[in-house]
């Protein structure tokens, strides 16, 4: 909203009009302007595009920063965001981030899931937090068996129970008798909510384990104490969340096993997301593509790694909109994938005959040649790669503004409004077309070339939704 209101203050055109398709503009739209523009699909909901390394080194910005001091701000701004993103905006030609109709289906469907996922997500951080009250209150963490004069007889889930507002049902177990006793057999059944996981159906079973194995926080003989751990407690992990197929009884000692070769197939299954509690408290939902050296750094708690790159792009699971990039000069694809991604892991797949990489169960990317990077799903990247005969009316818009422009978006709020009204459906078509009836462009202009530096335009369908905008807008400022 701050970004509109600034464009009201420098420009502001709006009004009640129909599209122009007649396609003419003050300056042709050439190739050589957007190269991203080819690989917009028709289907396009919402796009802004970039152009870092020109507005990083306009003339008018370099004139600014020289009378502020500040003539190296765009080199800065280059080491921050290649450290941070594995991306440096002086090498960008071109970026652009696209929001199209598969990509809002495969959101809603994401969506519908989300809600499960969460309400879990909530539970593991009790867990987590139930860990941290015990070390307050004993000055370590309960081992993997039990501690006390229960060592070897109950799990450390029953020593959390207190932690986790089960005093009640804590006090009912005999400590110094084993799991399986008669009595403490009797206590199985009423497993704590906070223990349950998604796809496990036979009563008083859980997956939520402590790992254990060569280098683990609980590989000792005594309790683990955060004075053990010689990293971060933020990067070591305590428990996990595993796959359905490893649930034992829940009062039952033992950690599980984890084979420190591929740390993820002990624990991971078909999951793409798994939930961890770290050292610290936290509680985090991280991608099972992270490599193998990646989960060992998390899984033991002596080996130097203090802290961990966190990088940008989503794990798990979560659904970017689409990333378009082209460079300035040729890249390496596999550098520039590990740049990007970090630790996470990308397998080869086959995208409307290119090499693909998946990168997690919803996005893949491709290198269509040797300056351009596409991330997206799979349907929004075939519709990206298929040659079309017309472009549409926003991507016209799209590119006549980028011949102009460092910065532009183009929106289609009609288009956006009717997509989100279907129903989420896995085998659900996607709409041939979309009429963009409500829609808006916006131009960022750091040259000068244009009359104005920041321009927004809104085209509306009827004349009073304009007058409400508009009132709108009178209020606003």
């Amino acid at each position: 909203l701050h970004l509109l209101m600034t464009a009201f203050c420098c420009s502001t055109i709006v009004g009640a009009q129909q599209p122009d398709s007649s396609g003419s503009s003050n300056q042709p739209a050439t190739a050589d302007a957007a190269p991203l523009v080819r690989y917009v699909p028709d289907q396009i909901l919402l796009a802004i595009a970039v152009r870092p390394h020109q507005l990083l080194t306009t003339e008018a910005l370099q004139t600014t920063l020289k009378t502020i001091d500040a003539e190296d701000l765009p080199q800065q701004i280059s080491k921050a965001m290649t450290k941070a993103a594995g991306l440096d905006p002086l090498k960008i030609e071109q970026l652009l981030v696209l929001l199209d109709q598969p990509t809002v289906r495969l959101l809603q469907r994401q969506n519908s899931r989300h809600s499960t996922r969460q309400e879990e997500l909530i539970d593991k951080q009790s867990i987590g937090q139930a860990m941290i009250s015990f070390y307050d209150e004993h000055g370590y963490f309960p081992d993997e068996d039990g501690c006390g004069k229960s060592k070897g007889k109950l799990s450390w889930r029953v020593h959390l129970l207190p932690y986790l507002e089960r005093q009640e049902l804590y006090e009912q177990f005999r400590l110094e008798e084993p799991w399986d006793s008669d009595h403490n057999k009797t206590l199985i059944e009423k497993m704590p909510e906070v223990f349950r996981v998604t796809g496990i159906k036979e009563p008083g079973r859980t997956s939520v384990h402590i790992p254990v194995g060569e280098g683990t926080l609980f590989s000792g003989t005594e309790p683990p104490t955060l004075d053990s751990i010689t990293d971060s407690p933020e990067s070591t992990i305590l428990a996990v969340v595993a796959d359905p197929g490893t649930a034992d009884i829940w009062t039952k000692p033992g950690g599980l096993q984890t084979d420190m070769n591929d740390p993820v197939r002990s624990f991971a299954g078909d999951s793409q997301a798994i939930t961890v509690c770290m050292a610290s408290g936290n509680t985090l939902t991280l991608n099972r593509s992270e490599t193998p050296e990646y989960w060992r750094w998390l899984l033991r708690h002596t080996d130097g790694h203090w802290t961990l790159p966190l990088r940008w792009f989503p794990r798990g699971s979560q659904i970017p909109p689409g990333l378009l990039i082209r460079f300035t000069e040729d890249i390496d694809p596999q550098k520039t994938l590990t740049g990007i991604l970090g630790s996470l892991q990308a397998t080869q797949q086959p995208v409307a005959g290119l090499t693909g990489y998946r990168i997690n169960a919803d996005s893949t990317a491709v290198f269509p040649d040797n300056r351009t990077l596409l991330i997206s799903g799979a349907d929004s990247l075939q519709l990206m790669l298929e040659p079309r005969a017309k472009p549409s009316e926003l991507r016209q818009q799209l590119e006549k503004l980028l011949t102009t422009g460092e910065l532009a978006a183009v929106g289609d709020v009609s288009g956006i409004q009717a997509v989100l009204r279907q129903p989420a459906s896995d085998d659900q078509p996607a709409t041939p077309h979309v009429i963009q009836q409500n829609h808006f462009t916006l131009l960022l202009d750091a040259t000068g070339s244009s009359p104005n530096l920041l321009e927004l335009k809104v085209t509306f369908d009827d004349i009073d939704q304009a007058d409400r905008f508009i009132q709108f807008i009178n209020q606003t400022l």
